[in-house]
C-alpha cells in the first residue's frame, strides 16, 4: 500500500511496538514496502519570471509536508503559511524546500522573479525632420526591449523592428518599446523626410592660420537661413542665426555651421578650423663651445621658419634659411642675426648673437699733425692691424655710419677742417677717437680802414681791420710801408688832409697789397645815427666838415634829394641810405651808404624734439629770425632766474640745439630776443618721461565681473603707444595702439610710449583679472517628460572660464516659484519627478569658486498619459489637457465638423 494509506497515529504505534525492532532485527538488509523514503515535490506559482503588477507567490506540496522559504537568501528559512505578497519593484529570488512527516526533505530549490511596473524609456536619434541624405534612425531604451513600428495609433500590434532603421525616402508613424514584463511605451508621431536636393554652403575663408582678426563670411545656395556657433559641443538648436560676417577671436576657433531652407530641409553641420595668432615667435639659441669652432643652434618654441645672416646685415626672407646648427670659426668676431616667421606670418623681433674672439682695439695714426698750412695737404690714416676706419670732417663724433676711409684725404678747403676718426678691427673692437684740426690758408688777407669821425673838431679815429688774424704795418703820408714799419696795435688818430698807407700779413705768411686811405683830404659828411638795428621809428640828420650841401636818397629811389630838416624812416624792414656832400666849388665827398634795420616785431620760435643719446632729448629751436634763446630747465622763469642759459645767436643764427637729460620733473622754459631787442612770449615744455595711463584701474587685487574696454592715454598727443598681451615685452614691432582694447578674459598688458622726439618711455604693466559668472546651460532627458516618472536634468553644458566644471556648485528650482528646491551641491545632474502635467519654468543656478552666480531658465513641458486617440497639449500659459488627435469625428485626413 502507499504511504498515504496508513494513518499517522497507527504508524506511530507501529514504530514504538517491540515487534518492529524484532522484525527489523530479523531482516536487516530489506526496507519494508510501507516505509516512505520519497521527499515531497514543491510547486511554486506563478511560473512567469517577469511580472508587471503586484503579485502573490504560492507554494504547494504533493503530500502533507512542511514548506520552508526565504526571500533573496537561503539562510534562516521561514515556514510557509500563506501566499507571499510582492510589492517592491526589482529582482527577487525565492528559495524553498519541503519536509514530509517521515523526515524526507526535498532539495533546496529557487525561483527568480522580476517585478517591473515601469514602462521602458524610448528614445530615437536623430530627431524627426527633413534630411538631405539617407539616414539611419537608432532606437534606444534604458532596458532590454522589443521595438515596434506602428503606422498609426490604431495599429495596436505594430511591426517588430530592429534598433536601427534606414530611411531612404520617408518614414511616418509611431515607435513603441515593450520590455520583458510587457510594459509598453509609445512615442509621439514621428516623420522623417529625406530630401536629396543639394544645399551648397560655403565659408570664406574656409579655414587656416591668420595673424590678424579675420572676418568670416558664410553663403548658401539655394536661398536658406544659416546658423553657426563657435561652441564645439552646442546642439544645433543653440546655434546663432547668421546675419553678417563674424570676427574671429584670438586662439583656436572651431566654426560649426549649417543651412535650413524655408521648407525645413537642413544641410549637414560643417566644421571649419581657424587659428588667430598675433604673437610673433621668439628666436632662441643654444651655444656649444668647441676647440677650433663653436656651434650655435637656433630655434623657436612654436613651428616657424628661420633665416639668418653672418655679415651683420638685417636678415630678410631672401637670407640664408636655417636648416641646422651654424658653425663659426673662433677668429675675430662672429655675428649671427636672425628672424623667424611662424605659420600665421608673424615675424619675430630681430635676434642678434655676437661673439668676440679678439678684445684688443686697433691703434689709429695720422700722417699730418694738426696746425696751419699755406697749401693743400693729403692726410693719410693708418692702423696697426686690418681695420675699417670711419671719419668725419666737420668735427662731429664719428660712428659706424660715418664716411669709410679708403684712401688719402685731400684737404683743400680754405679755413679750418676738424678730422675725427676711429678704427674697428675684424672682431668689432673700436679704437679711441683721434682728432686733428687743419687750417688751410692760401689767400692773402683783406684789410680795410674804418673811420670814426668828429667832423666838427676835425679829429678822426682810423681803425684798421682784416677778415682774419693778421699783423698790419702802416706809414703816414706817401711813404710805402714795409715789415719794418710801425705795426698797427690800435686806433690811429689823424686830422683832415692826412693820408695813410698799410698792408697785412696773416698767420700763414700771405701778404695783402698795399692800400691807400686818402679820405681825410676830401669833403666829409656823416649821418646820425650812423646805421644799425633799431626797434623804433628813426629821424636821421647829417654833419659835414666844411660848408657843403648834402645829397641823399633811400633805395630804391633813384633820384638824390637835397637835405633840409631830417630823413624819416617809419616802416619796418631794411633801409639803405646813400648820401654824399658837395662843396660850392664842386668838390664832392666820398659816397656813403648806411644800412638801417627797423624791426619792432617779436621773433617767433618753433620747437622740435628728437631722441638724444642715452636718456636725453634733443631740443631744436627754430626762430623766425636771428635770435638768442634764454632758457631754464628747472621750472623757473628765464626772465629773472639765476640759472638761465643761452642758445642761438641774435647776430649770426636763427637755429640752435640743446640736449636735456630726462627726469620725471623736467620743465623747459624759454623766450627769444632778436638783435633789435624784441622778445617773444614765454613758452614752457614738459620733458618728463612719457608714461601710459589706462582708463580702467589695474592691479592684482582688483577683480572685474564684466568684459573690459581699455583705453590708453598719454600727455603728449603726438606720442605713439606700443603694447602686447599676456605679459610679453613689447617692442616697436609690437601692436601700435590705435583704438580701445577689448578684454574677454584675464590678461596682462605691457605698454610703453614713444614720444615725438623718438624717446622710449619705461615699460608699464597693467594686470586685469576678469572673473565672469558661469554660463549656465542644462538639458533634460528623456526628450518627452511624463508626470510621476523620473526626469534627469544635466548641467554638463555649463561653462566657466575661471573654474573647472568639477568645482562648480548647482541648485535647481523645478516649479518656477522662485524658491529653489535643492541646496547647492557639487554635482551637475539631478533627478526630479513632476507630480502633474503642465508647463514648468525650470531654473538652474550655478556658483563658481569666487561665489559668482549664473542662471539659466527654460520651459519644460510635462505630459500626462491620455486615452487612445487623444494627445496631450500644453499651451503657452501652462494650461494642459487631453484632446482628440484629429477632433470629431476623429478620423485622420477628414475635415473636422466641430
Amino acid at each position: 500500500m502507499k504511504k498515504t494509506d496508513i494513518p499517522g497515529a497507527a504508524f506511530a504505534w507501529i514504530c514504538v511496538a517491540a515487534g518492529v525492532s524484532l522484525l527489523l532485527a530479523e531482516q536487516p538488509d530489506s526496507i519494508p514496502s510501507w516505509l516512505d523514503t520519497i521527499p515531497p515535490e514543491i510547486t511554486i506559482m506563478p511560473q512567469e519570471k517577469y511580472q508587471r503588477e503586484i503579485f502573490h507567490i504560492s507554494l504547494e506540496a504533493d503530500e502533507v509536508a512542511t514548506i520552508l522559504f526565504g526571500i533573496n537568501s537561503a539562510k534562516n528559512l521561514e515556514v510557509y503559511r500563506r501566499p507571499i505578497s510582492i510589492t517592491t519593484e526589482g529582482k527577487i529570488t525565492v528559495y524553498f524546500r519541503g519536509e514530509d512527516d517521515f523526515g524526507n526533505t526535498s532539495p533546496l530549490d529557487s525561483m527568480g522573479y522580476v517585478l517591473d511596473r515601469r514602462a521602458p524609456q524610448l528614445r530615437y536619434s536623430p530627431e524627426p525632420g527633413r534630411y538631405s541624405r539617407k539616414i539611419t534612425v537608432r532606437l534606444l531604451s534604458d532596458e532590454p526591449v522589443q521595438f515596434f513600428f506602428h503606422r498609426g495609433r490604431d495599429d495596436v500590434s505594430g511591426k517588430p523592428v530592429s534598433d536601427s532603421l534606414t530611411v531612404a525616402e520617408w518614414l511616418e508613424g509611431f515607435f513603441s518599446a515593450v520590455d520583458k514584463a510587457g510594459n509598453r511605451t509609445i512615442s509621439d508621431s514621428v516623420r522623417y523626410i529625406v530630401d536629396t536636393t543639394k544645399i551648397r554652403i560655403t565659408c570664406s575663408p574656409s579655414g587656416g592660420i591668420f595673424n590678424e582678426f579675420e572676418d568670416i563670411a558664410v553663403s548658401v545656395s539655394p536661398d536658406a537661413d544659416i546658423y553657426y556657433t563657435f561652441d564645439p559641443s552646442a546642439p544645433a538648436d543653440w546655434f546663432d542665426a547668421y546675419e553678417e560676417p563674424v570676427t574671429l577671436s584670438y586662439g583656436l576657433n572651431v566654426l560649426r555651421y549649417f543651412a535650413r531652407t524655408p521648407d525645413g530641409a537642413e544641410s549637414e553641420i560643417y566644421r571649419a578650423k581657424y587659428v588667430v595668432d598675433t604673437i610673433p615667435p621668439t628666436v632662441r639659441f643654444d651655444f656649444r663651445e668647441g676647440t677650433v669652432t663653436d656651434t650655435v643652434a637656433l630655434g623657436t618654441r612654436e613651428r616657424a621658419s628661420i633665416w639668418y645672416t653672418l655679415d651683420g646685415k638685417v636678415p630678410t626672407p631672401q637670407s640664408i634659411p636655417y636648416t641646422g646648427p651654424v658653425v663659426v670659426r673662433k677668429t675675430g668676431r662672429s655675428i649671427i642675426r636672425a628672424r623667424a616667421r611662424d605659420r600665421a606670418g608673424n615675424i619675430s623681433p630681430p635676434f642678434d648673437w655676437e661673439q668676440k674672439y679678439d678684445t684688443i682695439p686697433p691703434v689709429v695714426s695720422l700722417s699730418h699733425h694738426d696746425g696751419l698750412y699755406a697749401t693743400a695737404i693729403n692726410v693719410e690714416i693708418g692702423s696697426n692691424e686690418k681695420a675699417r676706419i670711419y671719419y668725419t670732417l666737420d668735427g662731429t663724433e664719428p660712428t659706424d655710419e660715418s664716411f669709410l676711409y679708403n684712401g688719402p684725404l685731400s684737404l683743400t678747403k680754405q679755413g679750418k677742417t676738424v678730422l675725427a676718426c676711429f678704427g674697428v678691427d675684424m672682431a668689432g673692437n673700436a679704437s679711441a677717437v683721434v682728432r686733428a684740426a687743419y687750417t688751410i690758408d692760401t689767400e692773402p688777407p683783406v684789410v680795410q680802414a674804418r673811420i670814426e669821425q668828429n667832423i666838427e673838431k676835425n679829429i678822426f679815429s682810423v681803425d684798421l681791420y682784416a677778415d682774419e688774424p693778421v699783423k698790419i704795418f702802416y706809414e703816414r703820408g706817401g711813404k710805402i710801408p714795409t715789415l719794418s714799419s710801425p705795426r698797427y696795435s690800435g686806433d690811429i688818430t689823424m686830422r683832415g688832409g692826412e693820408m695813410l698807407k698799410y698792408f697785412a700779413v696773416d698767420s700763414a705768411g700771405n701778404r695783402s697789397p698795399v692800400r691807400l686811405m686818402e679820405d681825410l683830404r676830401r669833403p666829409m659828411v656823416a649821418a646820425s645815427p650812423g646805421g644799425g638795428i633799431f626797434n623804433r621809428k628813426l629821424k636821421i640828420g647829417f654833419v659835414t666838415n666844411i660848408t657843403s650841401s648834402v645829397k641823399w636818397r633811400l633805395l630804391p629811389d633813384t633820384a638824390f634829394r637835397t637835405y633840409g630838416d631830417s630823413v624819416l624812416i617809419s616802416r619796418q624792414g631794411t633801409h639803405s641810405l646813400e648820401y654824399y656832400s658837395v662843396t660850392p666849388d664842386g668838390m664832392q665827398s666820398p659816397f656813403h651808404r648806411n644800412e638801417y634795420v627797423v624791426d619792432w616785431t617779436s621773433p617767433q620760435v618753433t620747437v622740435t624734439l628728437r631722441r638724444g643719446i642715452d636718456d636725453s632729448v634733443s631740443v631744436f629751436f627754430n626762430c623766425s629770425e636771428n635770435a638768442t634763446i634764454y632758457y631754464t630747465t628747472d621750472g623757473t622763469s628765464p626772465l629773472f632766474s639765476q640759472s638761465v642759459r643761452m642758445a642761438g645767436n641774435k647776430f649770426l643764427s636763427s637755429q640752435d640745439r640743446i640736449s636735456v637729460k630726462r627726469r620725471n620733473d623736467i620743465r623747459l622754459s624759454f623766450y627769444a630776443e632778436d638783435i633789435a631787442g624784441n622778445q617773444s612770449g614765454l613758452s614752457i615744455y614738459d620733458l618728463s618721461k612719457p608714461r601710459v595711463t589706462p582708463n580702467v584701474p589695474s592691479g592684482t587685487d582688483r577683480v572685474y565681473n564684466r568684459f573690459l574696454t581699455i583705453s590708453f592715454n598719454t600727455l603728449d598727443d603726438r606720442s605713439q603707444i606700443y603694447y602686447s598681451h599676456h605679459g610679453n615685452t613689447p617692442t616697436v614691432d609690437s601692436t601700435l595702439y590705435s583704438q580701445p582694447i577689448t578684454l574677454l578674459r584675464s590678461d596682462t598688458l605691457v605698454a610703453f610710449v614713444m614720444d615725438a622726439s623718438g624717446f622710449k618711455g619705461d615699460l608699464d604693466t597693467f594686470i586685469y583679472h576678469i572673473d565672469l559668472p558661469p554660463s549656465a546651460r542644462f538639458t533634460v532627458s528623456p526628450d518627452t517628460v511624463f508626470s510621476r516618472e523620473i526626469a534627469v536634468f544635466d548641467a554638463a553644458a555649463t561653462v566657466d572660464q575661471e573654474t573647472v566644471f568639477e568645482n562648480l556648485f548647482f541648485r535647481w528650482d523645478f516649479d518656477g516659484d522662485g524658491a529653489f528646491d535643492t541646496e547647492f551641491e557639487n554635482k551637475g545632474t539631478h533627478e526630479h519627478v513632476f507630480t502633474a502635467g503642465g508647463l514648468y519654468a525650470v531654473t538652474l543656478e550655478v556658483r563658481d569658486e569666487a561665489g559668482r552666480i549664473g542662471t539659466s531658465t527654460r520651459n519644460v513641458g510635462v505630459h500626462e498619459l491620455c486615452p487612445a486617440g487623444m494627445r496631450y497639449v500644453i499651451d503657452r500659459t501652462g494650461r494642459s489637457f487631453c484632446i482628440d488627435t484629429y477632433e470629431w469625428p476623429n478620423v485622420q485626413n477628414k475635415k473636422p465638423e466641430t
